[in-house]
């Protein structure tokens, strides 16, 4: 896949697969603008409600079949290793772009990629084996040779939290909790220079008065290197991919370092800017006003 897939996801709205609208949601009746959606059997499905989700993704890929009408990337979190085998025996499941593997660690990283996907992306959830950075570095290796199929890594950051018998509120970012930033820094520091794109913890907070610090965090994911987001609320997608829009100002700088004219080093905008050292940010950037816009 391209290197700059993982930019198509923008906020990934997170929808229970016993949601009654999972077809419209889909096929972008419901919400044209949707970049990305994952409908999920785990944490949000009951275990006695779980045939009823399937069935009802069952009846959201036969309308998928008859539709010309697919804007968002769609992605199934499935329960468990066991769980994925019967969503993918799903009839038209090819229709849907990826899985999101939940609780994956080294203890089920083996099984989870045992199973044959086809031509869908991984996404791979983060809850568990986080506090040792030897434990990353080996999941880290097992991802290596799948690395064009993993179009993003998922922090969960609720579950990693809670198995510190802590839980974030709506009044702070996720960076201002030390313990939680760290695994983020850590977690960021083993995958994110061997090319995999991280995205970043879900805001679950659904009162709008919570704008200014979802803003807020969106910032700081990003100035740490995390790109995507799983909201739980459709009027977070708009907040969120507003900041995903690039300034003139990178926009402009991002073109000349890529121009062949451009001498190897110059300044701009009262900055130093070098070809060899930012010209992987600077594609991302263009990309990312490509698919966002530039901000006017």
């Amino acid at each position: 896949m391209s290197s700059f897939q993982y930019l198509k996801l923008g906020a990934s709205l997170y929808v229970p697969a016993t949601h009654a609208e999972l077809a419209n949601i889909a096929m972008a009746d419901k919400y044209p603008s949707l970049r990305s959606v994952i409908f999920d059997t785990e944490d949000s499905v009951a275990l006695e409600n779980l045939q009823s989700a399937y069935n009802n993704i069952q009846q959201m890929l036969f309308r998928l079949r008859d539709s010309h009408r697919r804007v968002p990337l769609i992605f199934i979190r499935v329960r468990d290793d066991i769980e994925l085998k019967r969503v993918l025996n799903l009839k038209y499941i090819e229709l849907i772009d990826g899985l999101v593997l939940p609780k994956f660690d080294s203890s089920n990283m083996e099984r989870y990629f045992a199973i044959d996907i086809g031509d869908k992306y991984y996404m791979p959830i983060l809850e568990r084996d986080v506090f040792n950075l030897e434990t990353l570095q080996l999941i880290r290796d097992f991802l290596l040779p799948y690395k064009d199929r993993v179009i993003a890594i998922r922090i969960g950051g609720n579950d990693i939290l809670s198995s510190l018998g802590m839980r974030r509120n709506c009044h702070n970012t996720i960076y201002e909790i030390m313990p939680i930033g760290l695994v983020i820094a850590n977690i960021v520091l083993t995958f994110k220079p061997y090319g995999f794109n991280i995205t970043a913890p879900v805001w679950e907070c659904f009162s709008p008065l919570t704008k200014d610090k979802l803003q807020e965090e969106v910032k700081l994911d990003l100035i740490n290197g995390l790109f995507g987001k799983t909201v739980i609320h459709p009027w977070q997608v708009d907040v969120v991919e507003e900041l995903y829009m690039v300034s003139q100002e990178e926009h402009t700088v991002a073109l000349k370092i890529l121009s062949p004219e451009s001498p190897a080093v110059f300044k701009m905008f009262d900055r130093l800017h070098e070809k060899t050292i930012h010209t992987n940010w600077a594609r991302s950037i263009v990309e990312r006003a490509r698919i966002y816009n530039v901000r006017g």
